[in-house]
């Protein structure tokens, strides 16, 4: 019966996922929350001024298509422009350029994480998530020198999706945490191995990546060959009349 009751509990599942509306989002809403502290450093902070500026270019930005916002962060957060401020790559490219600047002191990640959740509540134009989904990019540079489990967890109850990126002493551990799945955190020994096109697939298969097994970070496309067959077979498939059937099974 153990047997007749998972493949219930899975059938019922699927069952369940090919009523909902599969069509899978191509956009979303990227804010990118940058370590400005003094383990960042000066030199460091600037080459990634330059990664975060050809992530932008690789993107499709637009009303209808990516938002980015960028917020830097030591002891507190320093917004550098809103989701809705730019609608266009060219100024967001020229804010980096001449506007973002590094400010040093210390590194408080968990306050940071709160007051950009914060922020993302109080966003005006927001737009509709389960198409356009929220995703948040945190580079680091170092362990917190404050707690940051409660903003994570708040901000993954909210369906933000974290991608972390660490360099120089970075806490592997740390990144894990924050980020939607380990997959997903990404501790570079050597700036020059960073990809901005790399990075813009990554974000887009976690934009697309919706549906979720519950109690895994395992993501699962419904409209992959795989899971689309699945789904046909379980439509057709009587449940109810298959267990009472095998109510005589030990």
């Amino acid at each position: 019966m153990k047997f007749v009751s998972s493949l219930f509990v899975l059938l019922s599942w699927m069952q369940l996922l090919s009523t909902q509306d599969t069509e899978i989002p191509k956009y979303g809403d990227l804010i990118i929350l940058v370590d400005s502290s003094d383990s960042m450093g000066l030199k460091t902070f600037n080459q990634l001024k330059s990664y975060i500026s050809r992530i932008i270019a690789e993107m499709q930005i637009g009303v209808d298509h990516y938002r980015i916002g960028l917020i830097q962060y030591n002891e507190d957060i320093h917004v550098g422009f809103s989701l809705s401020e730019f609608k266009t790559k060219s100024p967001m490219m020229n804010y980096i350029k001449n506007r973002f600047l590094f400010q040093g002191r210390s590194l408080m990640t968990g306050n940071a994480l709160q007051k950009v959740h914060e922020i993302i509540l109080a966003d005006k134009h927001g737009r509709d998530k389960s198409k356009y989904p929220q995703v948040l990019l945190v580079i680091t540079s170092g362990s917190s020198n404050d707690e940051i489990n409660p903003s994570i967890s708040t901000l993954k109850q909210d369906g933000i999706r974290i991608i972390t990126v660490g360099v120089k002493e970075a806490s592997l551990d740390e990144m894990q945490a924050m980020a939607t799945s380990p997959q997903l955190a990404f501790k570079i020994a050597n700036l020059k191995d960073l990809n901005a096109k790399d990075m813009v697939t990554t974000i887009q298969e976690v934009v697309e990546k919706t549906y979720y097994v519950e109690g895994t970070q395992t993501p699962v496309k419904a409209n992959t060959p795989v899971m689309s067959e699945l789904l046909k077979l379980t439509s057709s498939f009587d449940v109810t009349q298959w267990t009472n059937t095998r109510s005589d099974d030990p």
